[in-house]
């Protein structure tokens, strides 16, 4: 870069800038706790409570309920579908926790 152009970066940072960033990070942490459905299932703590934020796609959901429905009727390969699903489902609730332990440290 240019010195000419480092100092009119310089001298926008000093004056601009540095709000700008100041503002970005108070947003940031402002709205962390926000849960957004692009970003597909993910946990966030927020004051001790964990909140999960599950994403379905319509078949997906559709599926997990005829196997639910199947396995009530005695289906034991719905059951064992539900089960994995389930097993999937402790997994991620326990790096949710560790991560949680692992952050109080």
């Amino acid at each position: 870069m240019d010195e000419e152009f480092e100092d009119t970066w310089a001298d926008w940072m000093c004056l601009e800038g540095l709000e700008i960033e100041d503002e970005i990070h108070h947003d940031l942490l402002a709205t962390r706790h926000l849960m957004d459905i692009n970003d597909g299932t993910h946990g966030q703590w927020c004051e001790g409570s964990l909140g999960i934020l599950m994403v379905f796609e319509d078949a997906e959901i559709r599926e997990l309920l005829s196997a639910w429905s199947q396995s009530r009727e005695g289906n034991l390969m719905s059951l064992s579908s539900i089960m994995q699903w389930l097993q999937h489902f402790s997994l991620f609730l326990q790096e949710c926790l560790d991560s949680h332990d692992t952050q109080n440290e």
